[in-house]
């Protein structure tokens, strides 16, 4: 048989039949074929089912044409078989499927029943809510728990059992009451705010069982009367400001038994006392100071017990007497100054001798001090010479400005090495007075040129001798801080 496919099956067998589709390329449409014997269709159809069966496509091999959807193996109606698809009226498309297995997220169990058991991850009370209860947040126990409404928002109503987590209590109000933090119990409670018209007025009262945190007395209050604390009973409680007179004219008085918390004796004080700390007895007591007068004119008197917290004796002093301290009493006593009171050990001088006195005090004459003489000479006295008096000669640095300073000597030499300046001096005083020489080098013709307080005759300042090795002289005397008037010799060598 050819591998051609033939056109006319007449007169051919079922088995001849399949025989020739065995092992061929089905090529163009299956209509072409005439003259099958009707007794060879149900062969011919498991012929072609078998062919159908092992022989496949690449889709890349389906260019075009139209799909038979006779040839589309389609399952029974509510049947499951992987091979085949869903026949479009089948119940399974159109009916809700339940799902199965185990919850996950913000659920708990299983489906198709689960349960709620968080809300955006955060877990949920298992307590059973009541009527009228909704979910609140608690950050004691970090869950959802059922709570009765405040009735906000949304216009519901409830009782509210908290304020700020802090439980409130059940009792029903009365007018005017308000809502207090009861710090024992743990819980609002209600207390009385006063009347209508106190609420209406915004003078509302109420009694205080406490003013910041320290409780106050229960005792009626009587004119005049002001709380104290009372540091002894840790309250507030009661005295008395005076009478409504005092209070009235701002003038108030009352018995303070403490002054920052040193208690006060309660003796009744006597005219110009005054409070004095007395350390010993802890406590503040009265002494006297001085007469009315006194106290009037600024210039009060009282008598000091203590210097430095040593006792004073009570011993009254005589004209010109001291205070010295007894060591034997250890008190301040009243004592006339004597020979020995000067001693060396205080550094003090002997007063009946001077060798003592200076001994005592550690000056030596000829090194600590000058002993007298009656020749020496005073600055503020005139003196008649009656020996030579010399002044040493400076030596100034030789420099292109060449500045003296007055007060190391009267007289200097200068020995010039070159053009200089002579600069105004430094340490001016007026009245000084003296000479300066000036010395040429072996070159010589060197020039001195001077500063602006240096005055000459004339105000022309004179020119120095030339020749090498010789000297000139100039003489001085200050007559200001700015003037000095001097005047040249020339050529003395």
């Amino acid at each position: 048989m050819s591998s051609a496919l033939p056109g006319n099956f007449g007169g051919c067998e079922p088995e001849d039949v399949r025989l020739a589709l065995t092992g061929r390329t089905i090529d163009g449409a299956l209509n072409t074929l005439t003259n099958i014997p009707q007794a060879s269709v149900t062969g011919l159809t498991t012929a072609l089912n078998n062919v159908a069966s092992a022989h496949t496509h690449a889709a890349a091999d389906v260019t075009s044409g139209t799909l038979d959807i006779a040839r589309i193996p389609v399952a029974t109606s509510g049947v499951s078989d992987i091979a085949k698809v869903v026949r479009s009226d089948d119940q399974r498309l159109s009916n809700s499927r339940a799902p199965t297995g185990a919850a996950s997220g913000d659920l708990s169990g299983s489906y198709p029943a689960p349960a709620v058991a968080k809300i955006q991850g955060r877990n949920i009370s298992s307590i059973a809510p009541t009527s009228g209860q909704v979910l609140t947040w608690n950050s004691s126990t970090n869950q959802w728990t059922p709570t009765a409404s405040g009735g906000g928002g949304g216009g519901g109503s409830g009782d509210a059992t908290s304020i700020q987590s802090v439980p409130v209590v059940s009792t029903a109000p009365a007018a005017n009451n308000v809502f207090r933090y009861n710090a024992a119990a743990g819980a609002w409670d209600l207390v009385s705010l006063g009347t209508a018209a106190d609420a209406n007025t915004d003078t509302a009262t109420f009694n205080a069982n406490e003013i910041q945190s320290v409780p106050v007395v229960s005792t009626a209050p009587a004119a005049n009367n002001v709380f104290r604390y009372n540091s002894v009973a840790g309250v507030w409680d009661l005295v008395s400001l005076g009478s409504a007179a005092d209070a009235n004219t701002d003038t108030a008085t009352f018995n303070a038994s403490e002054i920052q918390s040193v208690p006060v004796v309660s003796t009744v004080p006597a005219a110009n006392n005054v409070f004095r700390y007395n350390a010993a007895a802890g406590v503040w007591d009265l002494v006297s100071l001085g007469s009315a007068a006194d106290a009037n004119t600024d210039t009060a008197t009282f008598n000091a017990n203590e210097i430095q917290s040593v006792a004073v004796s009570a011993v009254a002093p005589t004209s010109n007497q001291t205070l010295r301290y007894n060591a034997t009493t250890y008190e301040w006593e009243p004592a006339t100054v004597a020979t020995g009171d000067l001693l060396a050990a205080n550094n003090l001088s002997d007063v009946a001798s001077a060798s003592t006195s200076r001994s005592n005090l550690g000056l030596a004459i000829g090194s600590d001090v000058q002993a007298y003489n009656a020749s020496l000479a005073f600055l503020n006295v005139a003196q008649s010479w009656s020996a030579a008096q010399r002044g040493t000669i400076s030596t100034l640095t030789d420099g292109a400005t060449v500045t003296p300073s007055f007060d190391l000597a009267n007289n200097y030499t200068l020995t010039l090495a070159g053009n200089r300046t002579l600069a105004n001096p430094t340490n001016v005083t007026a009245g000084q007075s003296g000479s300066i020489f000036i010395v040429q080098d072996g070159t010589g013709s060197r020039t001195l040129a001077y500063g602006s307080n240096w005055d000459f005759a004339g105000g022309t300042a004179p020119v120095l001798s030339t020749t090498a090795g010789s000297v000139d002289r100039l003489d001085y005397i200050v007559r200001s801080s700015t003037s000095i008037h001097a005047v040249l010799t020339k050529a003395y060598a």
